[in-house]
């Protein structure tokens, strides 16, 4: 699971939930010292816990499992050494995510210890995109990275030159990363971080 579910952004489930309903739990609501998130940061599900980053730094894995409506657990917490703007993905039994601090970090899901970090040049506000064992994320830096799930290392770059604040995501008919970039172009990468095309024009706004 990922931003919008998949590598495509599809947001669609299969799933349905059928009346009446009713509260299983809750978490996060003692308001006199909240945890606060970005405005476009979604949590995740995955592997029985429910994981997101807030502007205090830290990422929660929150357990899943309660029932009756009650104040469900914080499983574990780790702190990031800047705000995670966006959402996290999982995978490998890893939950992935950007930090303003500049790092893309992957912690073990089912306790929080860190197996990997990679340092960019400048903050990310961008949600991974995770894709056939590679992590796909845009900094602020001006750079597109693909990073090894398994160990954080670096598979290629490309360099765009321009802040990256616009989550990728995967075209399976063109079979190319997709993404936008602060110099208002949109850029389609092939899997070996070569340029597909460029938008021709600029886009407005």
């Amino acid at each position: 699971p990922q931003l919008q579910k998949d590598p495509q952004r599809t947001g669609y489930s299969s799933e349905q939930i059928n009346p009446t309903y009713s509260l299983k739990w809750k978490w996060n609501t003692d308001q006199t010292n909240p945890v606060r998130f970005a405005h476009r940061t979604q949590p995740i599900v995955a592997y029985g816990k429910m994981f997101i980053g807030g502007f205090d730094g830290k990422i929660y894995a929150v357990n899943t499992s309660s029932t009756g409506g009650n104040v469900t657990s914080t499983l574990w917490t780790f702190q990031a050494g800047g705000p995670i703007l966006h959402s996290a993905g999982a995978d490998d039994s890893k939950v992935i995510f950007g930090s303003d601090d500049g790092k893309i970090y992957a912690l073990n899901e089912a306790n929080g210890v860190k197996p990997w970090e990679y340092q960019t040049g400048a903050g990310i506000e961008t949600a991974p995109l995770i894709l056939n064992g590679i992590v796909y994320i845009g900094s602020k830096d001006g750079n597109f990275y693909a990073l090894n799930v398994t160990n954080g290392s670096l598979v290629w770059k490309y360099t765009v030159g321009y802040p990256i604040y616009n989550s990728a995501a995967y075209s399976a008919s063109v079979n190319a990363i997709i993404f936008g970039a602060e110099d208002m172009h949109v850029y389609a990468l092939n899997a070996n971080g070569t340029l597909k095309w460029k938008s021709p024009n600029k886009l407005s706004g």
